[in-house]
């Protein structure tokens, strides 16, 4: 029969061994060992927690082993304590050293990134900017040189009504067509491109027609066409000097065109 090391009260005790149980200070009747096995180094008590201790002690033992690990490298050196300590102060010093140059790095390549895209920016903008005011006037001069010679083919003077009459035209830019990009329509009062009762197009020649007929405007178309080359009277032209507006209308088409491009008229 095995014997239990303590029982939690007398009674538990088998009546035949309770001689051999003797209450300990925790209240529990305990196994008692003789003389000879006390010598021997024997002993009944609860070692939980010794053994949870010991446990401790030794994961404690294994992580110091570990983490001495490291200095296997300079375990040879002939080197004191405090030189070590120097040597792992300074290496240590040196990496916080490199750290901070590596963040000094990193900020100034992200400075750089920074000005870059801005000066990126800047010139794209200012590149839009320019391609925006390039097309303005394109558009502008388009517009009014088309307007003018229709003003012109009435007996109308421009300089009365161009004016007016720009200020209904819209413009469109298609990049897919590249012979001709710029799409030019009368605008309605939506902004829309106008039609004719027959859904066509509205063009500026209806345009200036309908102008011509504007009480408002009617006066501007005092001077008739006349017959000639284009519809218009037959006027010598000055190919050195300026050329007035009124004296413009009675150029021809080629006449007119070439001194628009040596810029002579309204000078």
């Amino acid at each position: 029969m095995a014997l239990k090391p303590s029982y939690d009260a007398e009674s538990e005790v088998p009546e035949g061994l309770r001689e051999h149980y003797q209450a300990g200070a925790d209240g529990k009747f305990v196994l008692q060992l003789d003389e000879e096995s006390v010598n021997a180094g024997f002993k009944v008590e609860n070692v939980s927690g010794l053994s949870s201790a010991l446990q401790a002690e030794r994961d404690a033992v294994r992580q110091l082993k570990d983490s001495l690990k490291r200095f296997d490298p300079i375990k040879d050196l002939d080197l004191s304590g405090d030189q070590i300590k120097s040597a792992l102060d300074e290496n240590a010093r040196l990496k916080t050293s490199e750290s901070e140059q590596v963040r000094t790095l990193n900020a100034r390549l992200e400075e750089t990134r920074a000005n870059r895209d801005k000066a990126i920016r800047e010139a794209s903008t200012l590149l839009e900017q320019q391609r925006d005011a390039a097309v303005r006037i394109l558009k502008r001069e388009m517009v009014d040189n088309a307007l003018r010679n229709e003003v012109i083919a009435l007996g109308g003077n421009p300089k009365w009504v161009l004016g007016h009459l720009s200020g209904q035209i819209g413009t469109t830019l298609d990049w897919d067509n590249q012979d001709s990009p710029l799409k030019v329509f009368v605008k309605d009062i939506n902004g829309n491109p106008r039609l004719k009762a027959d859904a066509s197009p509205f063009g500026l020649g209806d345009l200036v027609a309908e102008n011509s007929e504007d009480p408002d405007f009617r006066d501007a178309y005092a001077q008739k066409p006349t017959p000639g080359p284009g519809g218009r009277p037959i006027q010598p032209i000055n190919r050195g000097g300026a050329i007035s507006e009124e004296a413009a209308m009675g150029l021809s088409d080629e006449d007119f065109q070439k001194a628009i491009k040596e810029g002579r008229i309204g000078r």
